[in-house]
């Protein structure tokens, strides 16, 4: 019962002791309330200055007095930062009701218990003058606003390293955007801030592609597989390999890899397919040949040989690239030879000697077939026979040769043969009956009109002894 007593006592004596610190409490928040009936509560900032515990006046006193110091560093890319003083540009903080107001808004959300814990700003509008002439001067004359200072942005672009294409990332370079760099800096005069970081704002020249661009990214995985290409081309035993090592110098690309230069690409496969027949093209070249008399001549001109087919060559090197084709494979050929390489005659031809008006022909370097002839006069020139190294483009019997077409309508010359064969246009192997003989000077007398003519039964033996390929050698 004693102990029931105590407790009730306790109790008491609490709620008295709570009561009193209520009491206390609003009597300090009456007070402080009254206090700050016409003083910014602490943590109050106008246009950046603190006017904590300051009434109006006492405010615009201390941001008319900050205008005196004012500066405004300005922090550029790279660059140390720089100010622009408040006294170079006549700036002056200007007394508005902005002042007053705020001290209104303050007294409406006025809340004694949160004031210590949180800053109220406020930002008064055209609180500012200052001179916009000046400060463009002072603008235009810091460092991040020099030519000499500014690089542009790189776009994000493709580049060709170890064996593949890989985006190279944009640069972000320091090149500004002067009006918008301008409009900032204003801004920040007007609003009295002591700080801008251009880095953070939208004023520096950005690149127009960047590495996460969707169509750089797509144009990426297509040049890769045109650059899987891998064309090997065989020349007899030597070859010439087009990988991507080439292949990726001519992918030449417009706007930094967004669209294909097609153009350039097709210059560059017709340069590299001109150069392989430099190379390897033997159509008129000149050959060292040694005579069935023993001596060495230099065998030049005519249609045998290895000419390739430029034309044919180039559209399928193309359709190769495009669809990153790997393939070992021969060049498209014009003419084609017996055999590779310069010396492509080998040891199975026919030597047709005009000095000495006789044909050999060889197989496998075996004498099989020699004849007595007669040529064109070479003293004639219309009726020459054409020297060179040639192959005979075809075989037919009993074929009409015709001379030119005359004005009167008719041939300059129609003679039937049996067994045509013919190298150079229409200069060619074959029977003539009407000759009485072959060999030795018939030629100065009874000459062809340029063609090998030859006795029958030779040119019979001949006719099945032939083909398209065998390389055919006329010399005087």
């Amino acid at each position: 019962m004693r102990e029931k007593r105590k407790n009730k006592r306790r109790l008491v004596a609490a709620g008295c002791i709570a009561g009193a610190l209520f009491l206390g409490t609003v009597g300090v928040y009456a007070g402080a309330d009254n206090y700050y009936q016409d003083k910014f509560l602490p943590g109050t900032i106008i246009d950046h200055v603190d006017c904590s515990g300051m009434t109006v006046a006492q405010a615009g006193q201390q941001l008319l007095k900050s205008a005196e110091t004012y500066t405004l560093t300005v922090c550029a890319r790279n660059l140390e930062p720089q100010t622009i003083k408040g006294t170079d540009i006549a700036y002056q903080y200007l007394i508005s009701d902005g002042i007053q107001n705020a001290l209104k808004q303050q007294k409406t959300n006025q809340n004694f218990f949160t004031s210590f814990r949180e800053k109220k700003y406020f930002w008064l509008e055209s609180c500012v003058s200052y001179d916009d002439e000046k400060l463009c001067t002072q603008i235009n004359q810091l460092d991040c606003m020099q030519p000499d200072k500014q690089t542009l942005p790189m776009d994000a672009r493709l580049e060709y390293q170890n064996g593949k294409f890989v985006i190279c990332p944009e640069t972000l370079g320091t090149a500004l955007n002067a009006e918008k760099t301008t409009e900032l800096i204003r801004r920040c005069i007007e609003e009295g801030r002591n700080y801008v970081n251009l880095e953070e704002a939208d004023v520096y020249l950005t690149a127009a592609v960047t590495q996460k661009d969707t169509s750089l990214l797509q144009r990426l995985e297509q040049i890769n597989n045109w650059a899987d290409a891998e064309i090997e081309y065989t020349f007899g035993k030597q070859t010439e390999v087009l990988d991507g090592g080439i292949i990726s110098e001519w992918i030449s690309a417009e706007n930094d890899g967004m669209e294909i230069d097609r153009s350039f690409l097709e210059n560059c496969i017709s340069t590299y397919v001109a150069n392989l027949a430099a190379r390897y093209d033997t159509v008129g070249t000149v050959r060292n040949f040694t005579t069935s008399a023993g001596s060495v001549i230099k065998a030049g001109g005519g249609n045998y040989g290895w000419e390739i087919d430029q034309e044919a060559e180039c559209r399928q090197l193309m359709e190769e690239i495009l669809s990153g084709c790997q393939v070992v494979r021969e060049p498209n050929y014009a003419s084609t030879a017996m055999h590779p390489g310069p010396e492509d005659i080998g040891n199975t031809y026919i030597e047709v000697d005009l000095a000495n008006q006789h044909l050999y022909f060889y197989r496998e370097g075996t004498l099989v077939l020699e004849s007595d002839i007669v040529s064109g006069d070479p003293d004639q020139t219309e009726k020459e026979t054409p020297t060179g190294v040639f192959h005979m483009y075809g075989k037919s019997q009993n074929e009409t040769l015709r001379g030119e077409l005359q004005i009167n309508g008719e041939y300059e010359y129609e003679t039937p043969v049996q067994y045509w064969m013919p190298f150079n246009g229409g200069v060619g192997f074959h029977d003539a009956p009407w000759q009485a003989g072959f060999g030795e000077g018939v030629y100065e007398y009874s000459g062809s009109h340029g063609c090998i003519n030859m006795p029958v039964e030779k040119a019979s033996v001949l006719y099945e002894m032939i083909d398209t390929q065998m390389p055919i050698i006329v010399f005087l």
